[in-house]
């Protein structure tokens, strides 16, 4: 089996350390099992990538969303499966699926308890594709934003680099809960201003992302704790993050786009 992960830090064996939308593999595979994230664009292009990697006669299996994913949910479910049609046999309800919520999700339902943006359905649905032939290749998205990544034990941190989005050093984003960001949803009201942004669930504005980075590398390579908040001193609002003090059993920083 081979692993395909933008995460550099994975304990398989056989590791592509890339992002899906940049694999090209033709006919390389007898079977592909994915997890894409579950929107659209990603469902369409991550199924069309296996299919090309597993070649015709190969087989897919995928986790999609269920009809409370979103009000939209079932029609863009409906959509998608019909392009499968042009290029594989589709199968539904291969079975179902149950999710244990992550850390960041259970920490948004405590802000927001009855808010539908503040929790995923954990229920999905297993369908599998059987390639007839090969699906077109796929267009790489553009706009992506780019995102630095530290992570440190078992704690990352991320800093959007493609531009501010606060004048400022370091604050609160409006509609999040503090430094907290009580949402899952990607269509939570005030996303776009998010420029820091913690496996925590905690968030913020940046207004220098660049330096934050170079601020951040700093205070990570720190040898104590004493150190690692002096090289912090021009960002204090982060020393009440929950960040992991110096040392660190392991430490890497790595970009992607999102």
């Amino acid at each position: 089996m081979t692993l395909v992960d933008r995460q550099p830090l994975q304990t398989a064996k056989r590791l592509v350390t890339s992002p899906v939308e940049d694999l090209e593999y033709l006919s390389v595979f007898r079977s592909a099992l994915i997890d894409p994230p579950w929107y659209p664009r990603q469902l369409r292009d991550w199924s069309k990538i296996a299919g090309r990697a597993v070649g015709i006669g190969g087989e897919i299996l995928i986790s999609v969303w269920p009809a409370s994913t979103r009000p939209s949910a079932t029609a863009e479910l409906a959509q998608i499966l019909s392009e499968f049609d042009d290029w594989a046999h589709v199968q539904r309800d291969v079975d179902s699926l149950t999710y244990a919520p992550p850390p960041f999700e259970i920490g948004a339902r405590r802000k927001c308890e009855n808010d539908s943006l503040s929790r995923s359905p954990l229920l999905g649905e297993l369908i599998a594709l059987s390639v007839r032939q090969l699906p077109p290749a796929v267009v790489k998205p553009e706009g992506l934003r780019t995102w630095h990544r530290f992570t440190v034990d078992d704690y990352q941190l991320a800093v959007r680099i493609d531009c501010p989005t606060t004048d400022r050093g370091v604050e609160p984003v409006v509609t999040a809960d503090g430094w907290h960001w009580p949402y899952v949803s990607a269509r939570a009201p005030g996303i776009e201003d998010i420029g820091i942004w913690s496996s925590a669930g905690e968030v913020g504005k940046v207004g220098d992302p660049t330096g934050l980075v170079q601020t951040l590398r700093k205070a990570f390579r720190a040898s104590n704790d004493v150190d690692f908040e002096l090289e912090l001193a021009e960002v204090q609002e982060l020393l009440s993050w929950s960040i992991p003090r110096p040392p660190y059993r392991r430490s890497i920083e790595w970009q992607h786009r999102q």
